[in-house]
């Protein structure tokens, strides 16, 4: 992951840094800040909604309770037309850690 984030904040090779989470994502599909690190980059980098979404999906598998997770997701959500729904991720956030949230 951290491999990922140099090549795609420094070296702004996105195609690289697509490889280096896909690989980290087959190694360890359960592991959160790779779910996590990999829908930004899907969402914001590639702008695949749909990709950003099935990850933000699977990192609230993973912790249900994941602030920035729940905080990134709602964003997504937000983004799409899905007030309601980002809402509820916003609230979730809150009640799990308000301080974090509110600085997402």
């Amino acid at each position: 992951v951290n491999l990922a984030l140099l090549l795609q904040n420094v070296k702004k090779s996105y195609a690289e840094a697509e490889e280096c989470y896909q690989r980290a994502y087959e190694a360890e599909p359960e592991r959160g800040d790779v779910l996590l690190n990999y829908a930004l980059f899907m969402e914001d980098v590639r702008q695949d909604f749909a990709a950003a979404q099935t990850l933000y999906q699977k990192a609230l598998a993973v912790d249900e309770e994941d602030v920035m997770a729940l905080c990134h997701y709602g964003g997504l959500l937000r983004r799409l037309g899905r007030s309601a729904e980002a809402d509820s991720m916003y609230r979730k956030a809150r009640e799990v850690d308000a301080v974090t949230a509110d600085q997402l």
